[in-house]
């Protein structure tokens, strides 16, 4: 998934989840900056992180060569936060750029698959930016 997160973001509304699979959260915050290996350590612990994402996908790399970006959270209550990530730990297909203006919700029904792959490539080669929100099975 590299060359996604680019400075042309910086200041934009992104979306994503994570390749951890002990982080169930679907991130969704301002992109604040592209930063190096020695900037990431100092906003959390990306060792130990990284080392949880290895575990989903042994293909990511050594922390200290992954592209890592600050993500500015905002809570219910007015307060922000920052947090690290790194490009190489999003769960491909789940990374958006949101115009808050521009959200269309849509719900599937009477599926017997909860493989949203053909679903998504549908909506992108139609020219959607489109993620998976939640995904209900009984």
């Amino acid at each position: 998934m590299t060359d996604t997160i680019t400075s042309a973001l910086v200041d934009k509304e992104i979306t994503f989840l994570s390749k951890n699979t002990s982080d169930l959260v679907k991130w969704t915050g301002v992109l604040a900056a592209i930063v190096n290996y020695n900037i990431a350590t100092q906003f959390g612990d990306v060792v130990s992180y990284n080392a949880a994402v290895q575990k989903a996908d042994p293909t990511v790399g050594d922390v200290s060569t992954l592209n890592f970006f600050i993500v500015t959270l905002a809570s219910g209550t007015g307060t922000t936060s920052s947090q690290i990530f790194a490009e190489e730990w999003i769960t491909a297909g789940s990374f958006a750029v949101i115009n808050a203006a521009n959200i269309i919700n849509i719900n599937v029904y009477d599926t017997t698959t909860s493989d949203p792959t053909n679903l998504l490539a549908l909506l992108k080669s139609n020219g959607y930016t489109a993620s998976v929100v939640s995904i209900t099975m009984p």
